[in-house]
C-alpha cells in the first residue's frame, strides 16, 4: 500500500497554516462524521484549537445510528462542548448557522444573519474557519450554509487541498480547510481501528485492504447489528429480482485461528448473492468488498453508528 506510515506533506501544511490562523478567526466549527464520533475526531487539532470558541457539528445524522448520536451528543455536551447534528436531508444552512453563532456568543443580529437586518457599516465580518479530518462533510456543510455549491465536495477523501474562503452572507465568512487525519489511522492498520475511517471513507483509496476493512465491518455489524444484514441482503434480493433471501444456518464462530470467519462467510455470500463471481466460479471477494463498502457508505445497509 502507498504512503502506509508517513504523514502527508499536504497535511503538514494543513496543520501548520490551521495554527497560524486561529487569530484571524471567530469561530472553528469542527466536522465530524456522526457514525465514527470518536475516531473521527483529530487530537491534534484539540491542541492547536484550544481556547477558541468552537461548535463540533456532527454531520451525516441521516446516516447514524439516532439512539448512538443522542449518547454522543449528551456525552460531548457532559465535557462542556457544543454540538449539533445535522442531515444532508434537512434544510439546515440557515440554522445550523444561527446556532453555531449563538453557541459562540455571536448573536444573530450583531452578525447579520438572515432576516435580521444589515449589519452596520464598517463592522469587521465574522470568521469562521471549518475544521475535520478527510471527507467528514466540511464542504457538504459550507455549501449548505450559503444556500449555493460554492465548495467543491466529492465522496471520497481528500477533495479539499488547499483552502477556500467562501463569503455565505453578508458580514459571515467561512474557510474551508483540507481534511487531516490523526496520527494513529496514518499506518491505515485496519485491526487496530482504522476499518472504522476506511468504512465511512475517510481513508484514500488504495492506501488499505478493501477484504480486511469490510469483514471487520462485517464482524461489528454482526456482532451489534445482528439483524441488519439480514434486512438488507433481503432488500438487495427483491430490488435486483432474485425475490426473498433464502433461509440457511448462521455463520460458523469465529475462532483462534480465524477470528473473522462469520464475516469472511457473510462476504462469500454476499459475492454469490450479488454476482460477484471470478474465473472458475469462484467469489470475487475484492469485487464484493468494495459493493459492502460503497453501499454501507450510502446508507443502504441502515443507520449505523461504528462506536
Amino acid at each position: 500500500m502507498k504512503g502506509r506510515g508517513q504523514f502527508p506533506l499536504h497535511m503538514k501544511r494543513a496543520l501548520r497554516s490551521i495554527e497560524e490562523m486561529m487569530d484571524l478567526v471567530d469561530l472553528v466549527v469542527e466536522t465530524v462524521d456522526a457514525r465514527i464520533p470518536k475516531s473521527g475526531r483529530n487530537p491534534l487539532l484539540f491542541r492547536i484549537l484550544k481556547g477558541k470558541t468552537r461548535v463540533l457539528v456532527l454531520t451525516k445524522s441521516n446516516l447514524a445510528d439516532p439512539n448512538a448520536t443522542r449518547v454522543w451528543m449528551r456525552r460531548f455536551r457532559e465535557q462542556g462542548e457544543n454540538v449539533l447534528a445535522v442531515s444532508v436531508l434537512e434544510g439546515f444552512g440557515g440554522r445550523l448557522l444561527e446556532s453555531a453563532l449563538g453557541m459562540a456568543g455571536g448573536g444573530g443580529a450583531r452578525v447579520g444573519l438572515r432576516g435580521e437586518g444589515p449589519r452596520s457599516r464598517g463592522d469587521p465580518p465574522k470568521r469562521i474557519m471549518v475544521v475535520g479530518i478527510p471527507n467528514s462533510g466540511k464542504s457538504t456543510l459550507i455549501n449548505a450554509i450559503a444556500g449555493k455549491r460554492l465548495a467543491r465536495t466529492g465522496k471520497r477523501p481528500g477533495i479539499t487541498r488547499g483552502y477556500q474562503l467562501v463569503k455565505v452572507e453578508d458580514g459571515v465568512l467561512v474557510l474551508d480547510t483540507p481534511g487531516v487525519l490523526p496520527i494513529p489511522w496514518l499506518d491505515c492498520d485496519l485491526s487496530k481501528g482504522a476499518w472504522r475511517l476506511a468504512a465511512v471513507g475517510a481513508l484514500e483509496e488504495g492506501r488499505y485492504d478493501h477484504e480486511e476493512a469490510a469483514m471487520l465491518l462485517l464482524d461489528y455489524l454482526l456482532l451489534r447489528y445482528p439483524g441488519i444484514l439480514g434486512d438488507y441482503s433481503q432488500r438487495q434480493n427483491t430490488q435486483n429480482g432474485r425475490g426473498p433471501a433464502p433461509g440457511g444456518p448462521l455463520p460458523d464462530e469465529p475462532t483462534q485461528e480465524d477470528p473473522l470467519l462469520r464475516a469472511r462467510e457473510t462476504l462469500t455470500a454476499i459475492a454469490g448473492a450479488r454476482g460477484c463471481i471470478g474465473a472458475g466460479g469462484s467469489p470475487d471477494l475484492f469485487r464484493a468488498s468494495s459493493l459492502v463498502l460503497r453501499e454501507f457508505r450510502d446508507g443502504k445497509m441502515g443507520r449505523v453508528t461504528l462506536e
